[in-house]
């Protein structure tokens, strides 16, 4: 209902609007009048810029892997086990939690404005209540816990409709029960996602296989 509410609110204001704010602009908008987002002047072109997106993708995933593996990711792994151990060794929770909630935007912001560069005019419509709900859906069953879940949320978000329209002629919209009965799988027996639960299903399976070899083995130096 919130998303719902906040996607008619925008649609009303047309927010941007090309950069006019909550107010937007008056009266009617020619679409060629509104300010176009400008791309560096050495990734203007669309294989330029996909260059340029990779490499500020890759340096966002090496800032969050800092921080994973220094002392703030301790800190959020203590406060994810347990807030009140944490706190008893020491952990000031309020600052890490305003710390992750920072990166999480910085990063947001900076995907947000890439975005808005491939686009070139962001307005409301673009944005559609049904895309944020199917990112939400992705990135659950990829796995919120692991950078590698980001990984496996945007290859599920873009791939896989890519695949059922251009490759197989299906229609991309059949995605969204897919990712509905995905979710429902990961909330109910994954909550780490498809990044938690593949290594150990692989694992698993590894094991089972590997059965009546040992099986063999042991009786084979029991014979002997």
């Amino acid at each position: 209902m919130g998303a719902g509410a906040i996607d008619v609110v925008l649609h009303t204001l047309d927010f941007p609007n090309g950069g006019g704010g909550f107010s937007g602009h008056q009266g009617i908008i020619d679409p060629a009048s509104l300010q176009t987002v400008q791309r560096p002047s050495w990734g203007t072109g669309d294989t330029a810029f996909y260059r340029y997106v990779v490499v500020i993708c890759a340096l966002l995933f090496l800032v969050a892997l800092a921080h994973f593996v220094s002392k703030p990711g301790r800190a959020w792994a203590a406060i994810r086990e347990s807030e009140p151990a944490a706190l008893a060794a020491g952990v000031n929770i309020t600052l890490y939690k305003m710390w992750a909630f920072a990166l999480a935007s910085f990063i947001t912001g900076v995907a947000g404005c890439l975005l808005a560069a491939q686009i070139g005019v962001p307005r409301a419509i673009t944005f559609q209540t049904q895309d944020s709900i199917t990112l939400a859906a992705t990135a659950l069953i990829g796995g919120i816990f692991s950078l590698w879940g980001a990984v496996i949320a945007g290859a599920f978000n873009q791939l896989l409709p890519f695949v059922f329209q251009a490759q197989w002629g299906v229609n991309p919209n059949f995605l969204l029960i897919i990712f509905g009965a995905g979710l429902i799988q990961v909330l109910l027996t994954a909550p780490g996602g498809l990044a938690d639960q593949v290594p150990k299903d692989l694992a698993k399976l590894g094991r089972l296989l590997a059965r009546p070899f040992r099986r063999a083995s042991s009786s084979t130096e029991g014979s002997s």
